[in-house]
């Protein structure tokens, strides 16, 4: 069997590997293009650069084109075996699908505590310095506006508050500003702690604005502490962009598992009473922590379903297996993006309800594959 293990291993290797290639070239450049063009049509970032963000910021997309790589090299090699009636020829000499299927589940399986502890010792070290790189440069494009921007809005995050500002005109050439809200919200309470209103603001230096006939209401506790009325103050509208790196919030890639275990024991630490927010931040954490196991592992679910699909093209057109794997690719990754929404509102463990599904389904179907070659 020695030779017949390298002949499958071999060639399934490849195919993942293959479309490992192709899923993180069309990811990459998708969700990354616009914004390296730009930086480098700007002068922001050397070509060299952008090389240095690409290889940080890759591992980020690991979670879906490592699976989906799986799924392309099961769909690839075993429709080749199948449609070369290579499968048959197994079959004739004795070798069943399930022992076709068990070796590759095996490997899978390896990929995926691969993937699991590259994630936890270097993929969130690498994707940290990527967003740094990303935050440093997409800084200054809080004023990269053209023209005149009606109804004007955007949100600035702070460590301890939100910031929303709006203006019913933005004329960006003449850096002025017409009827301007400015909101600022407490993170952990969500009470408002300042609301300004402004009749008009002119940008005088960098980020530095001057805001006129301005009304002010300072609150403490979500009542109103003190209201003042102003010619004019001076305010850094977009400070959000200028401030140290290490002020952003951190992306869930940033964060090993350790991480979110310490940040989950130290709310639990300071829980003195059962109050809604640290419920909301609690459930938010331990969401995180069960999607560091499931995304990785989402490889060895799906193969349990795509295998069976693949062998399709035995009994019809090559297309098939490759259309019907698609799909449950689709479906799964929708289903896991809704099993998150029921989670924040519900049983955390309904996250893990689309794998267990994969495995029922993939289960059945290989036992009634079986069951007719016997």
């Amino acid at each position: 069997m020695k030779v017949f293990d390298r002949y499958i291993y071999k060639g399934f290797i490849y195919n993942v590997f293959l479309g490992f290639i192709i899923f993180n070239f069309l990811i990459i450049l998708v969700s990354q293009i616009y914004d390296l063009v730009k930086w480098v049509v700007n002068g922001k970032i050397s070509f060299l650069g952008v090389i240095e963000y690409l290889i940080y910021i890759t591992p980020l997309y690991f979670n879906y084109t490592i699976p989906l790589a799986i799924v392309f090299g099961t769909v690839s090699f075993i429709g080749r075996l199948s449609s070369n009636f290579e499968i048959v020829a197994f079959n004739s000499f004795g070798i069943p699908n399930f022992f076709l299927f068990f070796r590759l589940l095996v490997l899978v399986f390896l990929i995926s505590v691969f993937h699991l502890v590259f994630n936890e010792s270097f993929s969130y070290k690498l994707v940290k310095k990527g967003f740094d790189i990303y935050y440093n440069l997409k800084k200054e494009d809080g004023g990269e506006y053209k023209g005149t921007v009606e109804n004007f809005s955007i949100r600035l995050d702070f460590i301890d508050f939100y910031q929303y500002i709006y203006a019913l005109k933005y004329i960006v050439d003449l850096n002025f500003m017409d009827d301007i809200v400015i909101i600022k919200i407490d993170r952990k309470k969500r009470e408002i702690i300042e609301y300004i209103e402004a009749k008009n603001a002119k940008l005088i230096s960098d980020n530095l604005w001057i805001l006129y006939d301005v009304h002010v209401k300072v609150y403490s506790n979500g009542n109103l502490d003190k209201e003042v009325y102003l010619n004019k103050i001076t305010y850094n509208l977009f400070s959000s962009y200028l401030v140290n790196k290490k002020l952003r919030r951190k992306h869930r890639e940033e964060l090993n598992l350790f991480d979110l275990y310490y940040q989950l024991k130290k709310i639990k630490s300071n829980d003195n009473q059962n109050n809604e927010i640290s419920n909301e931040l609690k459930k938010d954490l331990l969401v995180k922590i069960n999607l560091k196991f499931i995304f990785p592992l989402s490889s060895f679910f799906l193969f349990f379903l795509v295998f069976n699909f693949s062998i399709v093209p035995l009994r019809g057109s090559n297309y098939i297996g490759i259309t019907v794997t698609i799909l449950v690719a689709f479906f799964y990754y929708v289903f896991l993006m809704l099993s998150q929404v029921l989670a924040n509102k519900g049983n955390i463990f309904i996250l893990w309800l689309p794998n267990f599904l994969a495995i029922f389904l993939g289960g059945f179907f290989l036992f009634l594959e079986n069951k007719k070659n016997v």
